[in-house]
Formats: structure tokens, sequence, C-alpha cells
């Protein structure tokens, strides 16, 4: 009965998401995606994300979402976000620890945007969501468990001088 009400929970999240974010969701399939909106103001919000063989020197012994099992096939290496030409600053620490990505989505949620990674499978499998307060700067990030969203989740909520 509980995994019922889990799994129920989740799926009204991505329901939501997907509400939020429409079609605009690439695979990472090739280790490769890049997606753009538009903002308000007429300004291009772009990003490219990278995913490969994670280098584990870097890890330790150190658990990721996706691979709490074992040794991850691939991982989020590197994040270039872009408004125009300007590029926004995104701290390593923020996808370092997203493994097995399997594709992310891009939109908007009143003036902010979010870009939501989903990785992992089964009991591994879990949503990221990365908001960036009005598209200039990282405000949050929040991973949730797909089994147990409701017990299993982190957020993280960041502060930059501007």
């Amino acid at each position: 009965m509980m995994i019922r009400i889990y799994c129920w929970a989740f799926i009204v999240f991505l329901l939501q998401a997907g509400m939020v974010f429409g079609a605009n969701s690439v695979s990472l399939k090739d280790g490769r995606a890049e997606l753009a909106i538009e903002l308000k103001g007429g300004k291009k919000f772009s990003i490219v994300v990278l995913a490969s063989k994670p280098n584990f020197s870097i890890y330790g012994s150190q658990s990721l979402w996706g691979a709490e099992q074992g040794h991850p096939a691939s991982a989020i290496v590197k994040l270039d976000i872009r408004i125009g030409k300007q590029k926004i600053y995104i701290p390593f620490s923020a996808y370092a620890d997203l493994a097995n990505p399997m594709n992310v989505s891009l939109g908007q949620s009143g003036n902010d945007v979010v870009l939501l990674v989903n990785g992992g499978d089964g009991a591994d499998a879990y949503t990221a969501e990365l908001v960036f307060q009005q598209g200039r700067y990282l405000k949050k990030r929040r991973v949730v468990n797909g089994s147990f969203p409701d017990k299993a989740w982190e957020e993280t909520r960041y502060s930059f001088n501007m």
C-alpha cells in the first residue's frame, strides 16, 4: 500500500513537471544534449549538457544519484549555460553526483528557468531539478529518489553576491 502511494506521488510530480516543460526534452543517450528557450524580454537561455564515463578518482567511495549500487556508466561532467553569449556560473557540485542521466528538460516556471535531469534505473531512479532565478544564476537544486520521493531527497539553496 505504501509503495503504491509513493509511486503515485512520483507520477504526479513527473506529470506536473511535464505540464511546465512540455516537449522540450532531450535524450542523453549519446552523451550530449542541447536545449534553449527564450526568456521574457527576448534573450536566449541555452544549455549544453555533457555526460561521459566519470573519473572515479574524483569521487572516491561517494554515493552518486542513479548509481548507489556501484560504478556508473556515465555522469554529468559539464554544464555550459548561457544567456545570449554570456556564460552563467554553475558550481561543479550542483551536477557532479548525477550519474547515469537519461534525459534532460528545460522550461520556465514563472520567472525562473528550470532544468530537469532524469536518471538512474529502477531503485536508483531520480529526478534532479536545478532552478535558475530569472535565468541569471542557480538558486536551488533538489534531487528526489524515484522510489521514495517523500523520504529520500536532498535540497541545496545557493546564494551569490552579484
